[in-house]
């Protein structure tokens, strides 16, 4: 059998088909107007969403702000409970010592297993949990217990005095913050709220 023979390509055809290849490579891409019209279109788009977008990130900070807070109410609750002693939980700005007064919580919080029951953390006191300030304008607000700077829970779980209260998480960029609600038993209760 007799192989067929491979003739080379003539000058014509060479030059036609690298034309016809440079045609393709020209082709491809994006015309400047059609570049500018894409540029114009997702700009449109980013300026409707960034302000929703703003809104989703706060909502966010705060839902896991307040979140952090009925987990260092529950721990304190449930440290009394196991422990068989009296946890206090107090806003700090130190973290290392209770404020005195005052109802602002937004610069930190402790939580420490309060031996003198006095509702103020000793050197000799175990802390149990610090919680680093919030950071921003976000404010958190203590109001209805009786000491609104610092909750203590007996060795039950419940608040000592038995007399329920509440916080209230605001972020001044949105109206809607965030509140927990603490009974007197020390079960705490969240939910989304207008600030004032």
């Amino acid at each position: 059998m007799k192989k067929p023979s491979i003739r080379p390509a003539s000058p014509v055809t060479a030059v036609l088909r690298s034309q016809r290849i440079a045609k393709r490579v020209a082709t491809r891409g994006f015309t400047l107007i059609e570049l500018l019209v894409t540029i114009a279109v997702l700009a449109i788009i980013l300026s409707l969403a960034a302000p929703n977008f703003r809104d989703f990130i706060i909502n966010s900070r705060l839902t896991s702000q307040i979140n952090e807070l009925v987990g260092d109410i529950s721990l304190a609750r449930s440290e009394a409970a196991s422990r068989g002693v009296r946890v206090t939980l107090c806003a700090s700005a130190d973290l290392n010592t209770c404020a005195n007064s005052g109802d602002a919580w937004q610069t930190g919080r402790i939580v420490f297993v309060d031996t003198n029951a006095n509702g103020t953390r000793e050197a000799t006191e175990q802390i149990l949990k610090k919680t680093e300030s919030l950071g921003g304008t976000t404010t958190l607000i203590a109001a209805g217990f009786p000491s609104t700077s610092h909750l203590s829970f007996r060795p039950y779980g419940g608040l000592l005095p038995a007399t329920g209260g509440s916080f209230l998480l605001c972020d001044p960029a949105l109206g809607t913050g965030r509140s927990v609600v603490v009974s007197a038993t020390g079960r705490p209760a969240a939910s989304k709220v207008t600030c004032p």
